[in-house]
């Protein structure tokens, strides 16, 4: 099988036929830059398996998608699984109301769709899951046990014990250097002999980068629990862990991994993505 690239050029409407054409018969559709890595490594074990890839332009794609109603049901066509990737956005009032546009109909095309979609969109956006969102997320509900979570505070007061806890300020109005629009968001600080854990996830795998010999399947474990409950399919889960006790306290989970936070795993990882796409 062959790689088929759809990529912006200036004769958009042979593009757009060249795209049409291929997805027929496309096992699998990637979005995302020319130079991801991560992207690029999908691909090549996608052709390794004898499996079709198609590797688009977000603009490009979302031009395919038609959504019709067939009796009482809803159908998406093309409906294939589908590995979705940041993209760099270009610039000026035209391309702001395309990517609107382009929001609202990869939003809820994605969402009508039976196939398996890694980075979904998300109320939230559609390139990517703010960690701290994701964190306020978690706190605000029972999705989670809350005493895996890190204490947390906001607040526009300086919380008089810096010794106990790290601050993070945040802007919460107008970018004017106006100080009643800002806030601060203290966290505890990571007590002495812990150490920082990352989880990679995919679906119902895990890998733990600088594992430690002891608990960490539990961490795999409970890593895998926290991308359920937050409807992330592929994620990294940062923990604080004790050296001398299996406590663990989640600080951070990113739902849009990079290939430097991949690292030495990128083969095992790609390999997962492969999996889920096409189970």
């Amino acid at each position: 099988m062959s790689l088929v690239r759809a990529m912006t050029s200036s004769n958009q409407i042979v593009l757009d036929a060249e795209l049409s054409s291929s997805l027929k018969s496309a096992d699998l559709v990637l979005i995302g830059d020319a130079d991801d890595v991560l992207v690029q490594q999908v691909c090549k074990v996608s052709l390794e398996r004898g499996l079709c890839p198609v590797w688009a332009e977000q603009f490009c794609y979302t031009r395919q998608l038609t959504v019709r109603n067939v009796g009482a049901t809803t159908e998406v066509s093309p409906d294939l699984p589908l590995f979705i990737r940041n993209q760099r956005e270009t610039s000026g009032e035209v391309s702001k109301f395309v990517r609107g546009e382009l929001f609202a109909q990869r939003w809820s095309t994605t969402a009508l769709m039976t196939s398996p979609v890694i980075n979904r969109p998300t109320t939230s956006g559609i390139t990517d899951y703010p960690p701290r969102h994701l964190m306020k997320r978690l706190h605000s509900s029972r999705l989670v046990d809350h005493e895996l979570l890190l204490e947390e505070h906001y607040s526009s007061a300086q919380i008089p014990d810096p010794s106990r806890y790290e601050g993070e300020e945040l802007s919460v109005g107008p970018a004017n250097g106006d100080k009643s629009h800002t806030a601060t968001r203290y966290r505890s600080r990571m007590p002495d002999g812990w150490i920082f854990q990352q989880v990679l996830v995919v679906g119902d795998r895990a890998w733990v980068r600088r594992e430690t010999a002891d608990k960490a399947q539990h961490i795999r474990e409970t890593s895998i629990e926290v991308a359920k409950a937050l409807d992330l399919n592929f994620c990294v889960i940062h923990w604080r862990k004790s050296m001398v006790s299996s406590e663990v306290k989640l600080a951070r989970v990113s739902g849009r991994p990079t290939a430097a936070v991949v690292g030495d795993q990128l083969g095992l990882v790609s390999s997962a993505l492969v999996d889920l796409l096409m189970s």
